[in-house]
């Protein structure tokens, strides 16, 4: 069982070892000997998949291939600001569909986010296979607070295109929490998570009480995240080369995707030095970029957009939760942002003294969601009287807030609350609705703390049909169950009327749908398979040229191609094939300087 924190720049995994030395063992998993993978994929001419840090290093060269912040599109229509924002700063194609979902665009082909997402989590899925022997079915997939029914079920769609089950969502900062726990467990303590990714900030109030993980309130900026510090960097470096170079000149789009690279570098780069050097060739009519930052020029440019907008949701969180700062026992760091020097100094302004060292901000979320996947095992393992070795990790609960109100709009644009914003889930309201001689009647759900429903986000519409004639009203119910999932239901008792529309399966795709999306997927890489098979077979022919000059490196050549053909008929549909590619080049090379 894997659990998996899915974020906007890198994917982070622990695995629980099913071997029988180390049995329910919470392990980290590797990818190319480090323990992140970045959320980047490379589609390829033939619709062959690269992933991870390969297809990261490629973006420069091939930006409209090259794939990330899939988290800003998911579950999202193209028309929100996340996806408007994205387009600014990506190389890749993005287009609406005609429900204004999504779609992103390579040679014309288009795929769903989910499908994306998919991809990335078949190579986290086919990664542990490979590094472990063990073949992962299931997993616990960690979402921000924030994340709402159709982000959920996207993510679930997404699992669902890699074979995988979705056992649990876990919010981050309960994650975050859990990961705490683990190498400090106190009790009756509230921890303040600051939560500071690519793509957002989240701050989230946790109360621990016995291995009751409760969340008493979540705040944040959706539109606050390290990609607006690299965005910042990026406009300084534009300012200080050539004020006239203008970002969104489609001529200029590989140059500025080679400056966000440079840019998010220079940033983590200076959590650690006092200054960076930023260099592009080519940048713009032929001249080269080069600038030196330095990380005090660095907090003065994210001072006013970054550093000033960090107390906000802070000082929401405390209010919603009734406390103080000083209520606060330990501030918990979660994302590679929040480990800005200046970001840290902040937050120790609020709370001084009060940041927990020793969380690994990159690898928590991870831990905390995998300690769920082992008490999941738990609970399954505890029947079998022969199983003695297992690792328990005790009972564990969470209890969840819905982090935004959700409501229906009324006359005028009113947005009627029906759940509250950082209420315990799960959580349900019922409202008697006048109706009057319809058949069916329609509600819009959306999103937010606005009394407007124009100033909320939609979430969808919910049509009831074949209500009885004589019904005069109905009982309307909205619920969140636990997993944060909505669930709507109308009912009658007079007339016995009742319909119920639960959103928890509620994903985009059917069956078959999901089942030609693997297909389409096997295909492409069966066309990489058969690409780097015939790159071998050839330079297995030039090694013959080899047999009467050198014996000894003709038979190490050989044995070498024999290998990988052999590691080629025993990989997973998923797996990378470029490694063939760059051993025949080896090969080539080789043989040349011999012959």
């Amino acid at each position: 069982m894997l659990g998996i924190k899915f974020g906007n720049s890198t994917i982070v995994v622990h695995h629980i070892s099913d071997t029988r030395s180390e049995r329910n063992a919470i392990l980290p998993l590797t990818f190319q000997g480090k323990e992140t993978i970045p959320s980047y994929v490379m589609i390829q001419e033939e619709g062959s998949v690269e992933y991870g840090i390969y297809a990261k290093h490629q973006i420069v060269r091939y930006p409209s291939r090259v794939i990330f912040g899939v988290k800003h599109l998911i579950g999202h229509k193209y028309h929100d600001c996340s996806v408007q924002k994205l387009l600014e700063n990506v190389g890749f194609e993005i287009q609406p569909d005609e429900d204004d979902n999504p779609l992103i665009v390579v040679d014309g082909k288009k795929y769903i986010p989910e499908e994306i997402l998919g991809f990335l989590l078949e190579y986290v899925k086919d990664t542990c296979k490979s590094c472990t022997g063990q073949e992962a079915t299931d997993c616990v997939i960690t979402v921000p607070a924030y994340f709402n029914s159709a982000q959920r079920n996207a993510v679930k769609t997404a699992a669902r295109i890699a074979n995988l089950n979705v056992c649990k969502f876990l919010s981050e900062p309960t994650a975050a929490a859990i990961a705490y726990y683990n190498i400090e467990p106190k009790d009756n303590i509230h921890l303040l998570v600051f939560d500071f990714g690519a793509g957002t900030l989240d701050v989230s109030i946790v109360y621990i009480d016995g291995r009751v993980f409760i969340v008493k309130a979540v705040a944040g900026n959706s539109n606050l995240g390290g990609a607006d510090i690299d965005k910042i960097i990026a406009d300084h470096c534009i300012e200080q080369f050539q004020p006239d170079f203008n970002p969104k000149d489609p001529n200029n789009k590989k140059s500025m995707v080679a400056l966000l690279q440079s840019a998010e570098e220079a940033k983590i780069a200076l959590s650690s030095k006092s200054s960076s050097q930023i260099t592009i060739p080519n940048f713009y009519n032929g001249q080269d970029l080069t600038l030196s930052l330095s990380a005090m020029r660095l907090n003065s440019l994210i001072r006013h957009k970054i550093l000033d907008q960090i107390p906000t949701p802070i000082h929401s969180a405390l209010k919603a939760a009734g406390l103080k700062p000083t209520n606060i026992d330990g501030v918990l760091l979660v994302g590679g942002s929040s480990m800005i020097p200046a970001v840290k100094e902040k937050l120790e302004e609020i709370f001084p003294g009060k940041i927990y060292p020793y969380l690994n901000s990159l690898k928590a979320v991870s831990d905390g969601a995998a300690t769920i996947c082992q008490k999941i095992l738990n609970d399954q393992l505890k029947d079998f009287e022969d199983v003695k070795d297992y690792v328990n990790p005790g009972t564990i609960a969470v209890v969840d807030v819905q982090p935004i109100s959700i409501g229906i709009k009324t006359v005028n644009d009113t947005f009627q609350k029906f759940i509250n914003a950082n209420e315990p889930i799960p959580q349900e309201t019922q409202m008697e609705f006048k109706i009057k001689d319809t058949s069916t009647f329609t509600i819009e759900i959306y999103q937010g703390e606005s009394t407007k429903c124009s100033e909320n986000v939609f979430l969808r519409d919910v049509t009831f049909m074949n209500i009885p004639r004589e019904c005069t009203k109905v009982f309307l119910k909205i619920a969140i169950n636990n997993e944060g999932m909505l669930v709507v239901e109308a009912t009658d008792p007079e007339t016995q009327y009742a319909q119920t529309f639960d959103f928890c399966h509620d994903g985009k795709l059917n069956d078959e749908m999901v089942q030609e999306i693997i297909r389409r997927h096997k295909a492409a890489n069966e066309t990489g398979k058969k690409k780097a098979e015939e790159k071998l077979t050839q330079v297995y022919d030039d090694n013959r040229r080899l047999k009467c000059i050198n014996k000894d490196l003709f038979r190490e050549i050989q044995n070498q191609i024999n290998d990988a053909f052999d590691e080629i008929d025993d990989i997973d549909d998923s797996a990378d094939f470029r490694k063939f590619f760059e051993l025949a080049d080896e090969i080539s090379k080789k043989i040349r300087s011999n012959i």
